[in-house]
């Protein structure tokens, strides 16, 4: 029970190592997929649907603040640049490599109709739920030790964190001069 406790915990969070790490010894565990592909979309669905709502209700009580005039002003000369289809998507790309409660909330905000929000950010969420497999079913069918896996997994993000802070130290810098 625990575990399922677990994957249906870090899939309301879907950070991609921490969940990797969860399917992981769920694959280890012999845990069947078919449930585990159901929790996914229930809570997918269901922090889409949160996301959605909360961004609707926070744009309309507080449509009275100057912080929020600003964030319209500026969503819509994002949506006027985007085009017809853009906001789409940017929304499909964002649920590659964003939350799917966050992009909905973006969505709502930027008055994007809810069915389309949900279509286009599912879309983006499951491209980025088969990456999360293709890494999962990789590591594991080439180690069999989920011990090492779980450092592969520590060692990739740790590096990818700093690799991204030397890249944006030499872009900052590159702006400067």
């Amino acid at each position: 029970m625990g575990l399922w406790a677990l994957i249906t915990a870090t899939f309301f969070i879907q950070e991609f190592a921490t969940t990797a790490l969860v399917l992981v010894l769920a694959e280890h565990s012999n845990v069947p997929l078919w449930p585990i592909h159901i929790i996914w979309a229930a809570t997918t669905i269901t922090g889409m649907y949160v996301g959605y709502l909360l961004g609707a209700l926070l744009k309309k009580r507080l449509s009275k603040n100057k912080f929020v005039e600003r964030m319209d002003a500026w969503a819509d000369e994002i949506t006027k640049n985007l085009g017809g289809y853009g906001a789409n998507v940017a929304l499909m790309l964002l649920g590659i490599i964003n939350f799917p409660y966050l992009n909905a909330f973006i969505a709502a905000w930027l008055g994007v109709p809810m069915n389309m929000a949900f279509l286009f950010t599912f879309i983006g969420n499951f491209v980025w739920y088969l990456l999360l497999w293709g890494t999962v079913l990789g590591l594991t069918s080439f180690i069999h030790n989920p011990d090492i896996i779980l450092l592969i997994i520590v060692a990739a993000g740790i590096f990818a964190h700093f690799g991204v802070k030397i890249f944006d130290r030499a872009r900052s810098k590159r702006r400067k001069k």
